[in-house]
This record gives C-alpha cells, structure tokens and sequence, in this order.
C-alpha cells in the first residue's frame, strides 16, 4: 500500500516534469488528479469530471519505484 506522503511527493514531481503523470481514467486530456485520501486510502481525483481514482497495488509500486 501506499502512503498519501508518498502520493503527494509523486505529484510534486509530475508538477515538475520529473515523473509520468496518471491520467484522468475518463479522459486522458483533462489536467492531472490531485491528491486526496479517504477512509485512509489514498486516490487521484480529477477536478474536471469528479473522478476518482483509488491506488492499488500495481500503482503504488510504480509510483514507489519513482519516487525512490
């Protein structure tokens, strides 16, 4: 599992242009997710059309592998 700590230094480097963005499952060209957590999970949610999208394990490994 992953941590929203780990969620948020991911996002600070997609806001950098360091590390791959994961994009809105509903339409890929609407502005990166944001960061949230709920009932302790972490997931992305887009702004645009309210989506959310919670982190399993193939996700969190990924992102664990990019953020070191």
């Amino acid at each position: 599992m992953i941590t929203i700590q780990q969620l948020h230094t991911y996002m600070e480097l997609v806001d950098m242009r360091m590390a791959p963005v994961i994009p809105c499952t509903l339409n890929p060209e609407h502005m990166p997710p944001v960061a949230f957590e709920k009932d302790g999970q972490p997931a992305l949610w887009c702004l645009e059309c309210d989506t959310k999208l919670f982190i399993g394990e193939r996700k969190a490994t990924l992102i664990k592998k990019i953020i070191g």
